[in-house]
Formats: structure tokens, sequence, C-alpha cells
């Protein structure tokens, strides 16, 4: 007697329903093909993210982050890197713009240096009774020179890389002093 309501109502609708799982599926693979990625920013121990200037008992540590375009065939345009947010007494002067209007190739990187900390060779050499300033590459507290320091300390960062043609991406991370050595991770 419900037969009939079966094969017009359940039936038809149980196949939309597999054809709309198909849809999404075949989307996902396409998606998947084309990289519909976007900005990523990353940081590391080491080789590019570390450079140093070695001078006779110190050496120039500079810490750099990469922004890298996930996408595989565009180009990701008119590009920035913020500073967000940071801990401390200059959070006021938030947000700061650390790199900005620049383009990166499909699936390339651009290397943007963050902090520079004068510090000793090696943890064999007595560390300094006072740690020195951090420079920093943005402008958030430029001196008349148009440096910008920070005070040896312990930084919380939120950063935020933008382009025209893709989704933003935030990253905290923590930039501090290490017994006379910079470090940066991500939190």
């Amino acid at each position: 007697m419900w037969g009939w309501l079966y094969h017009t109502l359940i039936v038809p609708a149980d196949a939309w329903l597999g054809h709309f799982r198909l849809y999404v599926w075949l989307i996902g693979v396409i998606a998947r093909f084309l990289n519909l990625g976007g900005l990523r920013i990353e940081m590391g121990e080491g080789l590019p993210f570390d450079t140093f200037k070695k001078r006779l008992h110190t050496a120039d540590h500079l810490k750099r982050v990469a922004v890298r375009n996930t996408m595989r065939r565009t180009a990701a345009t008119n590009c920035e890197l913020i500073l967000e947010d940071i801990s401390g007494p200059l959070a006021s002067r938030c947000p700061v713009k650390i790199k900005m209007n620049f383009s990166i190739n499909a699936g390339g990187r651009e290397l943007i240096p963050l902090a520079e900390f004068d510090e000793r060779l090696d943890k064999t050499r007595p560390a300094l009774s006072k740690p020195g300033l951090i420079l920093v590459h943005f402008p958030i507290n430029p001196l008349s020179d148009g440096k910008s320091y920070l005070d040896a300390g312990s930084y919380e960062l939120s950063l935020l890389a933008t382009s025209a043609n893709t989704a933003l991406t935030r990253v905290k991370c923590r930039l501090w002093l290490e017994d006379g050595f910079l470090k940066l991770h991500k939190l």
C-alpha cells in the first residue's frame, strides 16, 4: 500500500544524495589538484632562518621568518607581513608593518629579517654581565637613526601575512634571549 510513496519520494532523494556526495568528492579532488592554498609563515633553526656575522669576540645573530606561497600555479601579489601584537609596554604601538608590497612566486618564499642580537661566539665564553638590546627590523620604537630596539627579555608576537589574492594567515611566536642567545619559536 505504501510502496508508491517509497518509490516516488525515498528512492529519488537517496539518488540525489548519492549525486551530491559525488559532486562534493569531485570538488575536493579538483581543489587538491589545483592546490588552492595561501600564505604560510615559517620559522626555524639554522639556515636560512639564522645568519651570523662573526667578529672577534661576538657575532651578530639575525633571525628571519619566511612567508611561503603554497599555491602551485599563482603568484601571491601585494603581500604584507604585519606585527599584529606584541607583549609588553610597546603593545599600544601595534599593528606595525614589517614588510609590504612584495610578491611571491607560486611555491616560493620570501625571507624577511625580524630581529638581530649581538651574542657571544659560543657557550664556553663568559656571558655578558648585562645583555644588550635586541635590534628589530620593524619600526615599533624608532630612534633618531631609524632603528628600533627592544630591551633584553621575552616577547610574545602575533604575526599576520596577507596578500591581494590569498587568505590571511596568523602565527603566534615567542622572541627571547636564553643565556645570551637570541631565540624565536612558534607557540
